[in-house]
């Protein structure tokens, strides 16, 4: 199976080439035929909140999507501590997960180690796993944005104390329970929970 999650605030876009069941009268399926309007649908029809692209030609699907933005990359990750809890954020009224976007020849593992350490304030987290890529559009000005984010596992062998990078608006750092993390995650956005529910399916991780 291949798919990837689009997100526009709480509205999602789904290109897959599984079949998917209508399980929910606010889903919108498309067929291949509607390529040309998939992209006004999904960024000006709010009423629709999940939209499912079905095509068995989902990296050409999407990259004629992304042709339409500006493309962003960044890197984050889920650091985990020896007593299982997770790194948190509170970010513009919104709980997050540390990340940040990749300079120039800037490998995307190296981003998510150092957005971790500069947005926390700490130091020692070891890379252990590849979690997933995430996708989020928006505007800056008249700009279309698409920001592709990679997201690692990480481990710590300490629970240092966290500064919380004010700069960048992070008005709290927090180690927390998974099951604490959990209800944070409802006030918090749909692409942070694709990639907690990413992470609880990895082997030997969460």
């Amino acid at each position: 199976m291949a798919q990837y999650i689009i997100y526009n605030l709480d509205r999602s876009l789904t290109i897959t080439d599984e079949q998917v069941k209508n399980s929910s009268d606010n889903i919108s399926f498309k067929l291949p035929e509607d390529i040309s309007k998939i992209l006004f649908e999904f960024e000006h029809n709010d009423k629709i909140k999940h939209s499912v692209f079905f095509t068995d030609k989902v990296e050409e699907t999407l990259s004629i999507f992304s042709q339409q933005y500006k493309i962003i990359e960044a890197a984050g990750g889920i650091v985990k501590n020896p007593s299982e809890e997770i790194l948190a954020i509170f970010r513009l009224g919104k709980w997050d997960l540390p990340k940040g976007k990749m300079e120039k020849n800037e490998k995307p593992e190296f981003t998510a180690e150092r957005e971790i350490a500069e947005e926390c304030g700490i130091s020692g987290h070891t890379l252990k796993a590849k979690i997933c890529k995430t996708y989020h559009t928006y505007k800056i000005a008249d700009k279309k944005i698409l920001k592709k984010t990679h997201w690692y596992a990480f481990t710590i062998e300490n629970i240092p104390n966290l500064i919380p990078q004010t700069i960048e608006n992070i008005e709290e750092a927090r180690w927390v329970s998974k099951k604490e993390f959990s209800k944070l995650l409802e006030h918090s956005y749909p692409s942070i929970r694709q990639v907690f529910k990413a992470a609880q399916e990895m082997k030997d991780f969460l």
